[in-house]
């Protein structure tokens, strides 16, 4: 066993000892899970990601059904690691249910519907690299560049703006 997996195992306990202090029904006992499922996925281990993510969405569907946007959010991220572990099939069946959750739930437009559909785009032309939906509480944040640059393409009716030198 090298370290990696002893710190997950020791996690991992920590967590489930912490679990029993929340109320059965509440949101709030999935939070460790989708925390340690983010470590684990930029730390390398996909595997241990797409289980941690599991777990949330195996409360997530005990609380509020299979489909809240929560769910889909979990979804997604079990389909990025999926993705990494070359389970390619799987990856896609989780992103076409995220989609039509988000689809339900949040409309077309929204931030996580446009996220799950740039997956399922990028999965089709078979690119590698899919972002992480943030959890249940936690918001997306940007760059200040890429805040920048998009209101400055907002301002200039989706043009680039390209400053004199």
């Amino acid at each position: 066993m090298n370290s990696q997996q002893t710190v997950f195992i020791a996690v991992c306990a920590f967590t489930t000892s912490k679990l029993t202090r929340l109320h059965r029904s509440s949101i709030e006992r999935t939070y460790p899970f989708f925390g340690l499922g983010y470590v684990l996925f930029y730390s390398g281990d996909y595997l241990n990601a797409a289980l941690s993510f599991s777990k949330a969405l195996d409360i997530l569907c005990d609380i509020k059904g299979t489909e809240c946007e929560e769910s889909a959010c979990a979804l997604n991220n079990i389909a990025c690691c999926l993705v990494k572990l070359d389970k390619r099939e799987d990856a896609y069946d989780h992103l076409r249910v995220a989609e039509a959750i988000f689809e339900e739930t949040r409309g077309i437009r929204d931030l996580n519907t446009l996220t799950v559909k740039t997956n399922l785009q990028t999965f089709l032309n078979h690119k590698i690299e899919f972002p992480m939906i943030s959890g249940p509480t936690w918001k997306m944040y940007f760059k200040d560049e890429f805040n920048e640059a998009n209101r400055a393409k907002a301002k200039n009716g989706g043009k680039e703006n390209k400053a004199k030198k």
